[in-house]
């Protein structure tokens, strides 16, 4: 197969078939029809016509051999007829798109003119290093004879029908102003603060919103409500899927090229990812910045947490944007607009609004949920929703502890349970005493309540805090300190960050458990660890400052602790290790009235014997349990009994005929393999 000079030339010029050409008259020919198309659209351009190939000219600074160059890689994608052209004028069947020699013999007039057209293939010049060509050959190809094409999304943006490539389909949407979709409250401080520092600069360069606190949706939605109002299209991409792009130099810079040439701002929404310290997530923040600065482009981040001086550092002007919470009458104000269909009381309505930090969004979502007031719905309903709704975000470090105990259930001396009752009261009435009774004009920080338990382990300080959140109708986290402590430096922050910004929306007791292992006294700066580790401590002080929830530090030794968190108690309470009558009411109380228990279990001579904690006293009653459960009896004290010596043998205790008397034979027996 091969093209003829007949063929070439009826390609180009139909009403002259019968005259045959030299490949010079074609280039001729082609170079003429290309310099007419350029003068055609400088034309319309100067007539304030939009032209999508002139604004890539603008944004790239390209030069006009480069526009030309673009224009004849076009030109086999409106028409197939340049195929063959190509293939003709390349003298080569299978290389239907213009090469490199191609393009310099056309639009260069001498060798120096070869030479800087040469400079517009580089890796380094607009066309080749923001991908809008790209080579059809590989690398080992002269560089003369390397055919290029338009990426995908380059032709269709000029060709006036822009579209997203099939790697950016999974993660990234565009969302058109005025379009509808946005159903969700947006956050009017922020919304602010973005429409402020968009309409107070001509060329915003290099801008790089972060949003932070408050549920994503409402992050989402506020930034949807700016570009609703200047009439701006953005991309939307989700970060967490968008870093796993095997090319995702590659993904991100078509993202960010397509965002500029429609002048649409980008936002990352789940960029939490950009805070890990994975090679990926570094790998991923590094392009970012690098793109941000190269396009100046405009670009949102919604993440809970980020490393603010790295960005600022790295020359990007970050713009910090709190979602802040509605003042407490502000948030009365719209539960009460919201709830008005609902047959709900006053009372209950203003301790909604003084229990939960919800932004006007999240209120609106919650009554959605319960079908916008049709039907009937009370307070503790509500309260379950609202529960469902913060708690769909998840945090590796934090699991919820749900309580089936009552505080009968709760063995402790008579002052301590009435103090936990106090705390209890302070918190159901703390929104009358703030604002109703005005200290809340009184009160500027540690609006919270923070309560240290201490004591051995097991004697009942997890027990306490899961009926006191029963109590409240409070959402109870147990915090995990092994994840939340980094080594790398900030992250211990970040995810300190988190856990507080996720408490503080839904009323979530936040229970840190052996918590001197952070809480612990500070250390003499000896090294740059020592200065980072106080750093973190000082850094909780302050989030605990700020918090206005509850939050319980359990500790078995309370005189580790440092003395500036002692200070910030409200609350303290100290957990004895149980004596004879306090172990003696545990006995009674731990096996559940559906037990079968044989007649001679002997709870005084337990109570007295076994000095254990409560803690230990579960594990034994559980144990004995499953005992008599396999051998399909009632339990016995033979089952208490070797339980008891399993225990023991966890404790690193040993057991003896002392404290085992009569029923030492069981533990021998047990040990012997009976």
């Amino acid at each position: 197969m091969y093209v003829s000079d007949e063929e070439v030339y009826s390609l180009l010029s139909p009403q002259r078939r019968q005259n045959k050409i030299r490949s010079e008259r074609e280039c001729n020919d082609l170079d003429t029809a290309i310099i007419e198309l350029s003068e055609g659209i400088r034309e319309r351009a100067s007539n304030s016509e939009y032209i999508p190939l002139y604004r890539l000219k603008g944004v790239f600074n390209l030069i006009d051999l480069e526009v030309k160059i673009l224009i004849l890689a076009l030109a086999v994608e409106i028409d197939r007829k340049y195929e063959r052209l190509y293939a003709y004028l390349n003298d080569d069947m299978t290389r239907k798109y213009p090469t490199v020699g191609l393009a310099l013999e056309l639009f260069s007039d001498s060798l120096p003119d070869r030479a800087r057209g040469q400079r517009c293939f580089s890796p380094d010049s607009p066309l080749v290093y923001f991908n809008l060509i790209e080579f059809v050959n590989d690398e080992s190809t002269p560089t003369m004879n390397r055919g290029f094409r338009l990426r995908p999304f380059v032709k269709d943006f000029i060709l006036g029908t822009p579209s997203l490539s099939q790697e950016l389909l999974n993660s990234t949407m565009l969302y058109i102003p005025g379009h509808g979709g946005n159903s969700i409250s947006p956050n009017r401080d922020a919304l602010g603060i973005i429409k402020e520092t968009l309409s107070g600069c001509e060329d915003c360069q290099q801008v790089l919103f972060w949003l932070f606190r408050g549920a994503e949706s409402e992050r989402i939605s506020t930034v949807l409500r700016a570009m609703d109002d200047l009439c701006l299209p953005l991309f939307i991409s989700d970060a967490s899927i968008l870093i796993h792009e095997e090319n995702l130099p590659g993904v991100l810079k078509e993202l960010f090229v397509m965002a500029t040439l429609q002048s649409a701002p980008v936002l990352l929404t789940k960029a939490e990812v950009l805070g890990e310290t994975s090679e990926r997530s570094r790998l991923f923040e590094s392009l970012l910045v690098r793109y941000i600065r190269e396009l100046s482009h405009v670009t949102f981040i919604s993440s809970p947490a980020l490393a603010e001086r790295s960005w600022f550092d790295r020359g990007v002007n970050l713009v910090p944007v709190e979602l802040t919470r509605p003042a407490y009458n502000e948030r009365l104000r719209v539960w009460k607009r919201w709830l008005s269909s609902f047959d709900i009381d006053d009372s209950s309505i203003e301790e909604l609004s003084a229990r939960y930090l919800l932004s006007e969004s999240e209120i609106e979502g919650a009554i959605k949920m319960l079908g916008g007031g049709k039907g009937a719905a009370g307070a503790e309903q509500i309260r379950r929703t609202i529960s469902r709704i913060i708690t769909r975000e998840t945090l590796s470090y934090a699991s919820r502890i749900d309580s089936p105990l009552h505080w009968d259930d709760l063995i402790l001396p008579a002052d301590r349970k009435r103090q936990l009752r106090e705390i209890c009261d302070f918190v159901r009435h703390k929104h009358r005493v703030f604002y109703h009774w005005g200290f809340d004009r009184r009160v500027s920080s540690g609006r919270g309540l923070n309560i240290l338990f201490s004591g051995p382990s097991g004697t009942g300080k997890t027990m306490a805090a899961g009926i006191m959140a029963k109590e409240i109708g409070a959402d109870l986290y147990r915090i995990d300190l092994s994840l939340v402590v980094s080594k790398y430096i900030g992250e211990t922050e970040k995810n300190l960050s988190r856990i507080f910004d996720f408490a503080m929306r839904g009323n979530i007791i936040l229970f840190f458990d052996e918590a001197d292992a952070l809480f612990g006294k500070r250390t003499e700066i000896k090294d740059s660890h020592d200065r980072y580790a106080n750093i973190e401590i000082n850094y909780l002080l302050q989030k605990m400052e700020e918090h206005e929830g509850m939050v319980i530090l359990a500790t078995n030794l309370s005189k580790n602790m440092d003395q500036a968190f002692l200070r910030r108690m409200h609350f303290t309470v100290e957990f004895p290790f149980p004596e004879e009558q306090y172990r003696l009411e545990i006995w009674r109380r731990i096996y559940p009235g559906e037990t079968p228990l044989s007649d001679d279990i002997d709870f005084a001579f337990l109570a007295e014997r076994l000095q254990i904690a409560g803690g230990n006293i579960r594990n034994i009653a559980l144990n004995s349990a499953a005992y008599a459960a396999a051998e399909g009896s009632p339990v016995s004290m033979k089952h208490v009994v070797r339980a008891a010596a399993r225990e023991y043998q966890k404790m690193g205790r040993l057991c003896t005929r002392a404290e085992f008397g009569d029923y030492f034979s069981y533990v021998e027996e047990m040990l012997q393999g009976g």
